[in-house]
């Protein structure tokens, strides 16, 4: 028991981490002069390696965010003429950055196919124009140098930002009673933007419980941003649900999620494994049979702090849980 408290307080610390790299953003960080490049972000691959990526993209270490934006897109266009998909992003880290670059094996991530495909409108627009509304008072405060950052009222998203609580206490009055056409859109729309705009709409209706078991399967979305999006949803209420949640289900969607071809996908998913063992510890045995190779693969190969120190943890969080297990089965 004492062992779990030292290893959940280790793994909190790596979580807080993480979280504040996620919470950085490529358009507040480009504010910073100092912002220098600091490496790829790439993992083993049989269709490319490291050299021959880090000869493709011609970034320095040092260069610039502009430098190192405009080389990531010249890198995406000799990708595609050597017909390889990818995903690449950039990854602020204190006054560092990184540029993840994931190629894409489409049948290595199998995705969830939508149901029964068509375009899903709200029963009226309002929470969408709020949605802007609320994008734009973001963008004064990007502005005028000032942040806006989230805070969490029985699951309901709320800000440290009047005039985006006030927007925010509208969007709870317009969706009252339209969270089936919210699961409508998140699960049949075609548009990947209107997936991510009904996931972030979720924030103002009440029942958290009923929106994350809904997103469990949106992890395995075609789109990694639709993806990114429900894992934050989740992530930022797994500490709120109840004991009967379905956390086994949730931790193998994570597992999965691991594999998935996006720095936000591995980066959300760590975070969801870490505060999944901090409610139920005896899922890390379960966690470490599905993940354990994957969770290795990110501990040895990663180069972002952030990211790096959690996979670790997650290792050394599993490693005593299986001795434990092996030595309670013989």
């Amino acid at each position: 028991m004492e062992q779990n408290k030292s290893y959940i307080k280790v793994l909190a610390k790596a979580l807080f981490c993480l979280i504040l790299l996620l919470l950085s953003t490529t358009s507040v960080f480009a504010a910073s002069n100092q912002a220098r490049f600091a490496g790829l972000e790439f993992y083993s691959s049989s269709q490319l390696t490291r050299g021959e990526l880090e000869k493709m993209s011609g970034i320095k270490p040092g260069a610039s965010l502009e430098t190192t934006q405009k080389a990531a897109d010249k890198l995406s266009q000799k990708l595609e003429k050597q017909h390889l998909k990818a995903n690449l992003q950039i990854i602020p880290s204190g006054k560092d950055f990184y540029l993840a670059v994931d190629l894409i094996d489409l049948q290595a991530a199998p995705t969830r196919k939508l149901s029964f495909p068509r375009p899903i409108r709200l029963a009226n627009n309002k929470p969408m124009l709020l949605l802007a509304e609320l994008q734009q008072r973001k963008e004064k405060l990007f502005v005028t140098g000032r942040s806006i950052s989230p805070e969490y009222k029985n699951g309901l998203l709320f800000f440290n930002d009047e005039p985006a609580n006030r927007i925010a206490e509208k969007e709870i009055e317009a969706l009252a009673g339209q969270e089936a056409f919210l699961y409508q859109m998140i699960n049949s729309d075609p548009n990947a933007l209107h997936r991510i705009q009904a996931i972030e709409l979720l924030s103002w209706t009440a029942n958290y419980q009923e929106n994350c078991r809904q997103l469990i399967d949106v992890l395995s979305d075609s789109d990694a941003d639709v993806r990114a999006e429900a894992g934050k949803y989740i992530n930022a209420r797994i500490g709120l649900l109840s004991d009967d949640f379905d956390f086994s289900g949730l931790a193998d969607a994570y597992c999965q999620q691991l594999n998935r071809p996006a720095h936000s996908d591995r980066a959300q998913a760590l975070i969801g494994l870490a505060a999944i063992y901090k409610r139920k510890p005896l899922l890390i045995v379960e966690i470490q049979k599905i993940a354990g190779t994957k969770l290795k693969e990110i501990a040895d190969q990663s180069i972002v702090p952030g990211v790096r120190n959690l996979a670790q943890t997650l290792c050394q969080t599993a490693a005593p849980a299986k001795e434990k297990t092996t030595s309670e089965e013989y």
